[in-house]
């Protein structure tokens, strides 16, 4: 393998090991909010929320490294980074995402008017409560990406790197044929 194809996945696998790590705390918030009091729940809400908002970005981030083989700008706009995507990958994370939403509203009445999110605005709310949640903690519809998503999303990635460092093992085994 070449020395920058090792750099690239070293960077890569390192920042989903971040990823892996930041998921590891929302699961442990998910589980102590089962066990609080629900007005104590508020407490851990804003923390969640922006937790997962940052865990979305660094998957985003992954994802365009992995498409683009180059490293992202430094931004916050994960629309943007989103759009330039594979259209494999953007269907992807849309199909989960959709499927996630799904998930989340049937737990409700049917006849209930709830409001749909769709990716992009997600996306968008996601960016802004990064940039700005510190200095003026707000929700907003389409704000929330759960961490049963985020999962699915870190799995893909997990599973894409694997298929990576496989082909470069095997170019690897050529070359030594050769």
């Amino acid at each position: 393998m070449e020395e920058k194809q090792k750099n690239y996945l070293s960077n890569v696998k390192h920042q989903l090991s971040n990823l892996r790590s930041f998921l590891s705390v929302l699961k442990l918030i998910d589980l102590d909010i089962g066990k609080v009091e629900p007005q104590d729940k508020i407490l851990y809400i804003p923390s969640k929320f922006y937790l997962q908002s940052l865990v979305l970005e660094l998957t985003i981030k992954i994802f365009y490294q992995l498409d683009l083989k180059k490293t992202h700008k430094r931004t916050h706009d994960i629309e943007a980074l989103f759009k330039v995507l594979k259209l494999d990958t953007r269907n992807f994370i849309t199909n989960e995402f959709n499927k996630n939403v799904q998930n989340d509203l049937s737990k409700f009445p049917k006849d209930l008017d709830i409001y749909k999110p769709k990716l992009e605005e997600a996306l968008q709310n996601n960016a802004d409560m990064v940039k700005n949640f510190k200095y003026t903690p707000k929700l907003r519809n389409g704000s929330i990406i759960q961490t049963p998503l985020l999962e699915v999303l870190h799995n893909e990635i997990k599973k894409r790197i694997e298929d990576l460092e496989g082909e470069h093992r095997g170019q690897a085994s050529q070359l030594h044929k050769i």
